[in-house]
This record gives structure tokens, sequence and C-alpha cells, in this order.
């Protein structure tokens, strides 16, 4: 496994659209190191910040985080590493 460096941007891109019909909500996920693409989640459900635990996982595939299981991923700031995340509500499922 690889491992971040002290100073690496880790940017974490969400989008979430809500099924009307049936009350779900789902979302999609892209993850940059330093502006590149890391990988990506077309499809999963889950609301709120879940786009952030898809994040997680994705990041967990390619390397060791210097953060515990249990710790959100914010306290990569504490650690030196610069995080940026943010998330956008769509319109329609094909925008994911």
């Amino acid at each position: 496994m690889k491992q971040l460096q002290k100073n690496d941007t880790i940017t974490i891109i969400g989008r979430r659209w809500f099924e009307k019909t049936n009350g779900n909500t789902y979302h999609s996920v892209d993850v940059f190191i330093n502006g590149k693409l890391l990988d990506f989640e077309k499809f999963a459900y889950g609301y709120d910040s879940a786009y952030e635990q898809s994040g997680r996982k994705i990041l967990e595939k390619y390397y060791t985080l210097p953060i515990d299981d249990n710790q959100a991923l914010w306290h990569l700031k504490e650690k030196g590493y610069n995080l940026v995340s943010s998330v956008s509500d769509v319109a329609r499922k094909k925008d994911l």
C-alpha cells in the first residue's frame, strides 16, 4: 500500500440525487490526489455525508490512511494533509 505524503491534497467531490418515488438518496463520488483522479464510485445508496464514506473506501483501496478506522476524514487535516470535500445535489439520476 502507498503512503500519503504530508501536504498532499485529497479532493472528494460528491453528487447526490433524491429518488422521489421510493424516497431513497443515492450518490456518486470522485476522489483526486493532488489534482489527479484516483478513482470514482458511479452510483451508491446513501444520504447526507455518505459520499465521504465512499470516498474513504476508495482511498483505502490505494493508500494506508494515517487515521484510525473510526475517525472521520477531516482528521487528516490534523495530520498535515489538505482535504477538500464538497457535494452538490442534482435533479436527475443521469447527472450523477
